[in-house]
């Protein structure tokens, strides 16, 4: 497990957050991380076999390295297209310099993850990749698991995300500063609750907002459910890619 500044690893609270998981997670700071030496004695140290990249950027400048220095499989996961992504969000200016890099590490790669069709078609239909090195692994989302709740869902928002992860973090402070005290002068009793693991500092910023309530990670199933359906309004905003 990589961490470096935007994955919100800082401390040893933070670490702690991550102990119930049964994988084994190796915390990297950030100057191993990026020094393909060290990371790739890393590697081999610990007899890992496979190394899996979420970003092509990242697989192009320690991918490309480690396949050629260790000869072990590397995989490429496109948990979204960035390029695509970017002409959604209008930042077009470096589409073309993203699509390429994904096309050539696509081709460098052992074998790529996707998550959804409309990713895996694109993979194909723009990036040239065979059919056969391509696994979609969708991200289920099973209608039954949603039954329709008359519950009382007036004036309640909700945000969900891992807030350590700063992309997110982003968009709930944007939503809080920039949106939601506007929301709140024409509705005063509009609330806004947050599920997912949240920094202290985050929550000690807002808790003296009464409209403001951050339920922290749930896993319980149920009452996960409870708390979506109970709400009118989902927020979900994107400032940033990576």
């Amino acid at each position: 497990f990589p961490s470096h500044d935007r994955r919100g690893v800082n401390s040893t609270e933070d670490i702690k957050n991550l102990e119930s998981t049964q994988i084994p997670m190796y915390i990297l700071p950030v100057d191993i991380f990026y020094n393909k030496a060290d990371i790739g004695k890393f590697i081999k140290d610990n007899q890992i076999t496979v190394v899996q990249f979420e970003s092509a950027q990242t697989f192009m400048e320690i991918g490309v390295f480690l396949q050629e220095s260790l000869n072990i499989p590397v995989l490429l996961e496109f948990h979204d297209i960035e390029a695509t992504l970017r002409e959604t969000i209008n930042a077009k200016e470096s589409v073309e310099v993203l699509e390429y890099t994904q096309y050539i590490s696509s081709i460098l790669a052992d074998h790529i993850i996707c998550f959804t069709d409309l990713d895996k078609q694109h993979l194909l239909d723009r990036l040239y990749v065979p059919d056969d090195k391509i696994t979609l692994i969708p991200n289920g989302i099973r209608e039954e698991d949603f039954p329709i709740m008359h519950a009382d869902k007036s004036q309640t928002l909700v945000f969900v995300g891992n807030l350590f992860y700063l992309p997110n973090q982003e968009s709930l402070v944007y939503i809080l500063d920039k949106v939601f005290t506007l929301i709140l002068e024409e509705y005063p009793n509009v609330k806004i609750k947050v599920i997912g693991m949240t920094p202290n500092s985050l929550i000690e910023r807002y808790q003296k907002s009464l409209n403001i309530n951050f339920l922290g990670e749930i896993t319980n199933q149920e009452i996960y459910l409870k708390e979506l359906q109970s709400s009118l309004i989902g927020l979900s905003l994107i400032f940033s890619v990576s």
